[in-house]
């Protein structure tokens, strides 16, 4: 059972993983209280398309990183 915070991306046009996997993993993880967020890219299939479509899912996966899986910096 999955119990720690989690991002689910996902492209609405993905022929490989379609989009009611994360929708059912997302609103499984909401209904126990597990921290969640997630984002769908319309025009999006299986691999990215558009460039600005990109640009935000690793911006994302960047912040995703920065807030749960690293320590905050030192005081100096």
């Amino acid at each position: 059972m999955l119990t720690c915070h989690n991002a689910c991306a996902h492209r609405m046009y993905d022929d490989a993983c379609p989009v009611s996997h994360s929708q059912i993993a997302f609103r499984k993880l909401r209904s126990r209280g597990v921290p969640c967020e997630m984002v769908l890219y319309p025009g999006e299939f299986h691999g990215w398309r558009r460039p600005a479509n990109q640009l935000d899912g690793d911006l994302r996966v960047l912040h995703w990183f920065r807030k749960w899986l690293m320590s905050p910096a030192p005081k100096l």
